[in-house]
């Protein structure tokens, strides 16, 4: 699907709601008040099919484009000229030797957005952006989100849009690795994000090095991908996907009607990690807070 496609999407959102399942992936950090369920009724010890199941890009519109609003900081650069956004760019890169997951060519710069809904964030334009309001429908013990627009394909789900939206009413971010104030460091939070703009979820082994571990401490610093990072990517990424129905997916024939998923995985900062669909609470896990 073009970026034309999804701009088309966007104008008729309303028209096509009866396509769209909205997924809510939870990830975590450290402690805060958690975000109330809007329903209780469906909460389950065992992930749906749904969550299970793998999403990535399709291979011609790697590597992304990912603009950066111009109220962060890209100052701090390296031997390479990458400020620290394209350096955790590169290391996802790096991590596999058959593609190159994200441009970064050149400084990609935007216009931050303060929209009230995740539905106006649907454009041309993959980005990284700040808000200093915040979403009323999330609730302020979240970090950061990465919102995404998908297709369901049966066996995966092809993403065709996605950003990233930092919570800065609530909470500070730094680049300073030295920073012992409340502040989380804020490549630590990109790497992480980064990792579920390609689609990746986070592992949810306590004992696994990972960058997609459900929690990070204020002060932790990972900025570097673990060995379990570069194998995930790769897989995920080398895997054949035919367009059949994975077990509990609804098959798809010639002639169907696209079925959209749009969504949003969520860097909470209390410990708990909560997987909702339709909006109601399918699934939660818990991990230990630094």
């Amino acid at each position: 699907m073009t970026c034309e496609d999804i701009l088309h999407f966007k104008n008729t959102i309303d028209s096509l709601l009866k396509f769209i399942v909205i997924p809510y992936a939870a990830v975590t950090l450290v402690s805060c008040q958690a975000q109330e369920s809007n329903s209780t009724s469906a909460l389950s010890t065992t992930p749906s099919s749904s969550s299970n199941t793998s999403m990535r890009w399709n291979a011609s519109r790697l590597p992304l484009r990912v603009a950066v609003a111009s109220d962060f900081d890209l100052t701090e650069k390296d031997s390479s000229n990458h400020n620290l956004m394209q350096q955790m760019q590169s290391n996802w890169n790096d991590a596999d030797s058959g593609r190159t997951y994200f441009n970064v060519s050149s400084e990609f710069t935007t216009t931050n957005k303060e929209y009230s809904a995740l539905e106006d964030y649907l454009d041309s334009e993959i980005g990284i952006y700040r808000s200093s309001s915040w979403f009323t429908f999330i609730g302020d013990g979240v970090l950061a989100i990465t919102s995404f627009l998908a297709e369901d394909r049966g066996s995966y789900r092809e993403m065709l849009h996605g950003d990233i939206i930092l919570n800065d009413k609530v909470f500070f971010f730094t680049n300073d690795t030295t920073d012992n104030s409340s502040a989380y460091d804020l490549p630590s939070v990109m790497i992480h994000e980064l990792g579920h703009l390609l689609g990746l979820k986070h592992t949810t082994s306590s004992t696994t090095p990972s960058v997609m571990q459900p929690s990070l401490g204020r002060h932790d610093v990972q900025r570097s991908l673990q060995a379990y990072d570069s194998l995930a990517i790769t897989e995920l990424y080398d895997a054949s996907f035919a367009l059949t129905a994975s077990n509990g997916a609804l098959a798809i024939t010639a002639g169907d009607e696209p079925r959209y998923i749009q969504g949003y995985m969520e860097l909470r900062a209390d410990g708990s990690c909560r997987h909702y669909e339709n909006g109601l609470l399918i699934d939660v896990h818990y991990t230990k807070v630094k």
